[in-house]
Order: C-alpha cells, then sequence, then structure tokens
C-alpha cells in the first residue's frame, strides 16, 4: 500500500499555487511520465470532473471527488497496476508564501503488490522531484528578470 504525505514551501501566493497545480495542462510540465492531460467537461473544475492523463504505456482517467478553490483538491483512480488511488492536494498560505502538501494513497493490482514496497519507495521520490520542480517554475516564473 501507498501512503504517504509530503510538504514544499512555494514563496508565491496559494491561488496562484493552486491554479497552477490543478490545471491539467500544466501536469505535463511537472510530471515527466505525464505526456498529455486534459479535463472533461470543459470550463470551471468541480466534483466529478474528469482528468485523463496520457501517460507512458496508456492512460489514466481520474475523478475530481474533492474541490475546495485555493485549498483543496482531491482526485481517485483505479488502473491496471493500482486500485483505489487517491492524490489529494492540499494549499495554504503562510507567511513565507504558500505551504503546498500532497497526500497519495493507494493499493496495487495482482502482481504488482510483490512489488509494492519498492514501488512505493520509488513513488516518493517521484513525488518529491515533482513537488521541487513545481516549486521551481512558479518560484522562477515570477522572479525578477524572467
Amino acid at each position: 500500500m501507498v501512503d504517504y504525505e509530503l510538504s514544499i514551501l512555494i514563496d508565491r501566493p496559494a491561488a496562484e499555487v493552486f491554479e497552477y497545480v490543478t490545471n491539467p495542462q500544466n501536469i505535463p510540465q511537472w510530471a515527466s511520465y505525464v505526456q498529455d492531460a486534459a479535463q472533461t467537461p470543459a470550463g470551471q473544475m468541480r466534483v466529478g470532473s474528469q482528468i485523463k492523463q496520457i501517460v507512458r504505456g496508456g492512460e489514466v482517467t481520474w475523478e475530481v471527488t474533492a474541490y475546495e478553490p485555493n485549498s483543496l483538491y482531491k482526485y481517485e483512480a483505479d488502473y491496471w497496476y493500482a486500485s483505489n488511488a487517491e492524490v489529494t492536494f492540499r494549499v495554504e498560505a503562510t507567511q513565507g508564501g504558500t505551504e503546498f502538501t500532497v497526500h497519495d494513497k493507494g493499493e496495487r493490482k495482482g502482481f504488482m503488490r510483490l512489488l509494492a514496497p519498492i514501488l512505493g519507495r520509488n513513488n516518493y521520490r517521484i513525488r518529491k522531484r515533482q513537488m521541487a520542480t513545481i516549486k521551481e517554475i512558479l518560484e522562477r516564473a515570477n522572479s525578477p528578470g524572467s
């Protein structure tokens, strides 16, 4: 089972961080395994929206199960090697900018259960890199001279 939480401080306003991390078009910028991502239906993100990601080896469709503007975003999916996969983004304004927290949770299916400890550590490292990339993109895009 995967179940971990990571946080990072980003020197940008909470609304800006939330907008960036919840916009499906931005996902390929910070998740290297995602080639494309799109929301259906188009328009305002809300509970029930679906995010279709084209990833190496196929596609995954996530459903938004919680959405509180500038605060909370949660999406869930079942796919070929994982069940009950859920990802929660929380954004909170702090004195130093914004605390961005990600909670990943899910279970492996079939033979992938045997690899769960290795895959869990790998997922953790990947998520940590993704969060650092998000921080770098947002802080660089708004720094003087950019």
